[in-house]
């Protein structure tokens, strides 16, 4: 699990963890940098975070994604705290890099991602990918090799 959110630096930056709000971090007497590492702490990717509000839960789940791989928000009063990862690329023992990634919702709330990575000096083909879906953020399918959707446990994961 990747610990993103390891110690508060001061108690005005529990005060603007709690306000979640870039404009009130802004008004706070942190430091540049300070404010920074805030910031990054709620959306840490290049991609738009993704929100899914799940039929059966109150509280909505947000998602992004990196390098091919897919992470969930631990949220703690409506502020993200950390991000775990919960998809990552099979294992491939030589060097790749992530070469497509899409995270997307479907109708019916349904979270679709697709990636890609390619081994370093190969052209075409993705040596590792994967398409996922799911409609609750627990339970999670991913598409086999011949089309059909198979149950995939997301927690197997660390970096």
């Amino acid at each position: 699990m990747i610990r993103l959110f390891k110690s508060l630096i001061t108690s005005s930056l529990v005060i603007v963890m709690i306000s979640g709000c870039s404009d009130e971090i802004e008004k706070t007497t942190l430091t540049d940098e300070e404010k920074q590492k805030v910031i990054h702490i709620q959306n840490p990717f290049t991609d738009p975070v993704i929100k899914l509000s799940p039929v059966n839960s109150e509280t909505p789940l947000v998602f992004g994604i990196q390098s091919c791989k897919v992470y969930e928000a631990k949220v703690i009063q409506g502020v993200i705290v950390e991000w775990e990862l919960i998809i990552k690329p099979d294992f491939y023992p030589f060097g790749h890099r992530c070469t497509r990634q899409k995270m997307h919702l479907l109708k019916d709330d349904e979270l679709f991602v697709e990636t890609c990575t390619q081994a370093f000096g190969a052209g075409g083909g993705c040596i590792t990918s994967g398409k996922y879906r799911t409609t609750d953020g627990i339970h999670w399918e991913r598409e086999s090799d011949s089309g059909e959707w198979e149950v995939y446990n997301k927690h197997n994961h660390s970096e």
